[in-house]
């Protein structure tokens, strides 16, 4: 096998653990920027106006978790099952 051919199949094999790790990094920007913009604006309108201030049980905190706790675990699955799969994909029979 010629080095070409080994960067070639090094590639190929990269090739998905970089896609799922930017498409969870992808996922988990989305849910902290859209749960902190919600909560800055929440917290905005209770400093102004008569609504309530957001709680400790606020929905929004719990896609902060998800988004920091939740989506890296999965991500890690994620590149265990694809490191699995390629093991056996390289196994002789």
């Amino acid at each position: 096998m010629t080095l070409r051919e080994r960067r070639r199949a090094r590639w190929r094999a990269a090739r998905p653990a970089i896609a799922w790790t930017l498409g969870a990094f992808l996922v988990a920007v989305v849910i902290a920027v859209v749960a902190t913009t919600s909560l800055a604006g929440a917290q905005q309108a209770c400093l102004t106006g008569p609504d309530p201030c957001p709680a400790a049980d606020d929905p929004r905190l719990a896609w902060l978790v998800v988004a920091f706790v939740v989506v890296p675990l999965v991500w890690l699955l994620g590149l265990l099952l694809l490191a699995v799969r390629a093991m056996m994909r390289g196994a002789p029979d």
